[in-house]
């Protein structure tokens, strides 16, 4: 934020009508997005890297991380470090109540590093949590580790189930006409 031209307003951080703690689009045209924690930097600026990538550009991309940022499991994940990230997030686990959006994080690194049974555990846990916000994607990703474990019987049985729930997911229709073959 300093860098950005933001020094004189940055003794106002976190206070009412002052700056955000975070990226704020509204408040700078250098926050390219909003978030409301930290983690995100790496996989942002990899995001627009890849971007640039596609629409030929030469724009380069950095991330600005800080080491508060470092506590968070998605910075690794960013950098493919898949089994740190996952020793983060059952860190998380071990202290505080349990989290559907952490066991999903948990079982997607699980899922990265080829423990199918493990990323499964982590996504039915994550389900009995019941947040209504991370059912569809603890469900999607539960159905995914029973493809990857070749339990296709019942990946099958439960994309049918999730797709009478979420019946608009053009993806999930594909993923169950192609488990329709298996």
């Amino acid at each position: 934020k300093i860098l950005t031209g933001r020094k004189d307003f940055f003794r106002t951080l976190r206070q009412k009508d002052g700056m955000s703690g975070f990226p704020n689009m509204s408040e700078s045209e250098w926050d390219a997005f909003g978030v409301g924690h930290s983690s995100t930097s790496i996989s942002a600026a990899l995001g627009y890297a890849e971007a640039a990538r596609i629409r030929g550009s030469k724009q380069r991309s950095v991330a600005m991380i800080g080491d508060g940022a470092l506590s968070g499991g998605l910075a690794y994940e960013a950098i493919h470090d898949y089994n740190y990230a996952a020793s983060v997030y059952n860190s998380y686990l071990g202290k505080y109540e349990g989290s559907a959006q952490i066991y999903n994080q948990l079982g997607l690194c699980e899922l990265q590093k080829k423990e199918y049974l493990k990323a499964l555990n982590a996504f039915q846990t994550g389900k009995q949590l019941d947040d209504s916000t991370m059912q569809q994607s603890l469900c999607f990703n539960e159905i995914v580790a029973y493809e990857r474990l070749g339990e296709f019987e019942t990946a099958y049985e439960l994309m049918g189930e999730y797709i009478r729930n979420y019946p608009d997911d053009e993806q999930a229709k594909r993923e169950y006409e192609f488990l329709s073959t298996r």
